[in-house]
Formats: structure tokens, sequence, C-alpha cells
């Protein structure tokens, strides 16, 4: 018995040991939790004391300027007789001025800040001097200068307002990133994107680099890193020999074209499918670099294998609207455009619920309506049908000269 209650001491020693490890596993992960919250509340209050500091310097520099600009005006106007003026103990005693009054919030306007350069010494004996000359007191005395009420001061609000515009900014930059797939036909349209954003954060060639190592897929990557090791000065060379060559992006769109299925009367929901395609070719049609190669879009050549997989009422409406156009404008066919119009106008048409039609109820309701004739009586009809006769009925039937010994019935 005494074994027994050991051997279940030692068992529970053992869970609580294992218990222990993960109370202390516990304890550090709380611990670096504990850390971590502290470090950022400590980068926190770093960056509210930056901005701070910031305001505080932005405010000491544009005094500072404007005291520099009254200092110039103020010599241009000085008398050679006058001595100059300090400059650096005017500079501080303006500044405290300015840092008081945007303290206070209720500055009085006739209350101004006034500096005027200090005449020559002047000792005032006690008595007068009858025999002295007139005294003429000097015009050219330095107006008083004042800081404006209305001039306008940054605060710090404001600086963390526009801060904050600006991380928010930044945040929506990086979000319009899209990653490339890879796929030809994809890659113009991609790339436009990809280099207006760029253009937008003023990126370099080694940052483009990093950006198109994040925005690129698997295969695309893998071009973008041997380029990072050979060449950082032209990143998108490469791309666009892999991906964005006119007789790739035309043989990927041309793949898309020939795999699309025939469109039936069930269907009509493909025909969206089919005008997104055609919007993709017709904004690659719009680009210099593959404006020559795609032109053949604008003939039959290359609209009517396309036409062929239409249903043939709008194959119909196609050929009756393409040859309006060459007889209104004296063409041979109409351009690409004119048709993805005429596939986007018929995507909506037909997938509109408000003109689905079901025929079978249509021609019931119709039917209903019909007037009928009063005391008339209906027609009844009935079809024919043949009942087999029996077997005697048979033999009792047919004459026995002309019955067949083998069988006994008559064979004609």
């Amino acid at each position: 018995m005494a074994r027994a209650k050991a051997e279940a001491a030692k068992v529970k020693v053992q869970f609580a040991e294992k218990k222990t490890l993960f109370l202390k596993e516990k304890a550090l992960l709380e611990e670096k939790k504990s850390i971590e919250a502290a470090k950022v509340e400590r980068k926190k209050a770093d960056i509210e004391a930056d901005l701070d500091l910031l305001s505080r310097q932005k405010e000491a520099a544009a005094v500072e300027a404007e005291t520099e600009a009254l200092q110039n005006e103020c010599d241009e106007n000085m008398l050679p007789d006058q001595p100059p003026l300090d400059l650096k103990s005017k500079t501080a005693a303006y500044i405290n001025h300015v840092q008081q009054q945007i303290s206070s919030k209720h500055i009085d306007k006739e209350n101004t800040h006034s500096t005027h350069i200090n005449q020559e010494n002047t000792h005032v004996s006690g008595t007068l001097d009858p025999h002295a000359n007139l005294f003429i007191p000097r015009k050219n005395v330095i107006a008083d200068t004042h800081v404006s009420d209305n001039h306008p001061y940054p605060s710090d609000r404001t600086l963390a307002t526009d801060f904050t515009r600006f991380l928010l900014k930044r945040d929506l930059l990086m979000s319009r990133f899209n990653i490339f797939n890879d796929k030809p036909e994809y890659y113009p349209s991609w790339k436009d994107s990809f280099k207006k954003i760029v253009k937008e954060i003023d990126a370099d060639s080694s940052e483009e680099i990093d950006l198109l190592l994040k925005w690129t897929g698997p295969s695309s990557k893998s071009q973008v890193q041997s380029i990072k090791a050979a060449n950082t000065n032209n990143p998108s060379e490469r791309l666009n020999e892999r991906y964005g060559s006119p007789e790739l992006i035309d043989s990927a769109l041309k793949t898309k074209l020939a795999t699309f299925p025939r469109i039936t009367n069930k269907d009509y929901s493909k025909l969206y499918d089919l005008s997104d395609i055609f919007s993709e070719i017709s904004s690659v049609k719009e680009n210099d670099n593959y404006k020559v190669i795609f032109s053949y879009f604008d003939s039959s050549v290359g609209v009517t294998p396309i036409v062929a997989k239409l249903p043939y009422q709008l194959q119909e409406r196609w050929t009756t609207m393409a040859v309006n156009y060459n007889d209104k404008n004296k063409t041979i066919y109409p351009p690409f455009h004119v048709f993805a119009q005429f596939i986007q106008q018929q995507s909506k048409v037909k997938n509109n619920p408000s003109f689905l039609y079901d025929s079978q109820q249509a021609n019931t309701g119709f039917k209903d309506k019909l007037p009928t004739t009063k005391g008339k009586l209906n027609d009844v009809r009935t079809r024919k049908t043949d009942f087999a006769e029996t077997k005697n009925e048979r033999s009792q039937s047919v004459d026995p000269s002309e019955k067949c010994m083998i069988h006994g019935t008559n064979h004609n």
C-alpha cells in the first residue's frame, strides 16, 4: 500500500513539474507581451515628443526669418550716425515676445512690441543754457515694429493632423498595389498602374526593384531577382521582354478567344465575359507598342471567328448593323470598338430580367384570353384505337380453305 502511494506521489510530482514548466512559459510570454506593449508606448511617446519639437522648431524658424527680413528693412533706412543694432539680442527678445503671444489666447491689439534705435547719450544738466542752439527733432526714426495678431502660427494639433494625413495617404498608396498574376494579357494594365504609384511615391531604381519583388507572381519574381543581381538601372526591361512583348500578349488573347465556348440562347450571361475580353483588347490596342499587331481586329479576319460563337439571332443583328455602318461611313468593315459596343449593349439587353419572357406561359395566357361563343358545344376529339382479335376470333374469321396446314392461319 505504501509503495502504491509512493508511485502515485511520483506521478503527481512529474505532472507538477510539467505544470510548472507551462506556467513558467506562460509567464515568459506575458512578460514578452508587456515588454512589447511598453516598447509601443515608448515609441508613441517619442513620436509625440518629436512632433512637439518639430512644431516649436518651425515656429522659431518662422520668427527668425521674419526678424531677419525686418532687420534688412531697418538697415536700409538707418542713418549713418546711428549705431548698429544688436541682432542677437533683438532676435532673442522678439522670439520671447512671440512665444508669449502664442501661449495667450486673448491678445490686446494695442499692446505691441516696439524696437527703437538708441540715440547718442545726452547728459542733461540741472540748469538750462539760454544760449543753446534750437533743438530740432529727428524725423528719420524707425517705426514701431509689432507682431500682427492675424499672423498664422501652426499649432501642435495642426501639425499632428498633417502628419496623420501623410500616413493615411502613404497607406492608401501602398494598398493600391496589386500582385501580378504572371499572365501576359494582364501585364500592360498592371504595369501602367504600378508605374503611376511608383511615380507618386517618388521611388528610385533600387526601391522600385524591392516593390517589384513584393508585388510580382512566382514566375515573374524570379525574373526580378535576376534583374536585381544583374542590373538595377532599368528594372522593367526584363519584365517587358518576358511578359510585355506584343507577340506574347497577342498569343494569349488569341488563345483566350479560341477557347471561349459557343454562346447559346440559354447562356446569354457569357456575353459579359466576352465583353470583358473585348475591353482588354481595346485597352491594349490604345497602346502605341501594340497598335500595329492588333490592327487585324478592325477587319473581318479578327471579328468573324468571334461572331461564329454567337447565337444565330445575334449574328443576323450584327450583320445588319455592320452593313448599315459600312454604307453610312463608306468603309470596308466596322472598326473593333463598334463590335465591342454591340456586344456590350446585347449583354445588357439579353440579361435584363425585365425583358426575359417564358414562351410557354405567354402562349397559355394568350389562349385563356381568346373569346368563346356562347352556347357552342366544345369539340370532343378522340383517337382511333385498334383492338387485337383473340386467337379464337381470328381462327373463326379465316376461311378454312385459305388456312395454312402448318400454322392454321391465313398468311394474307
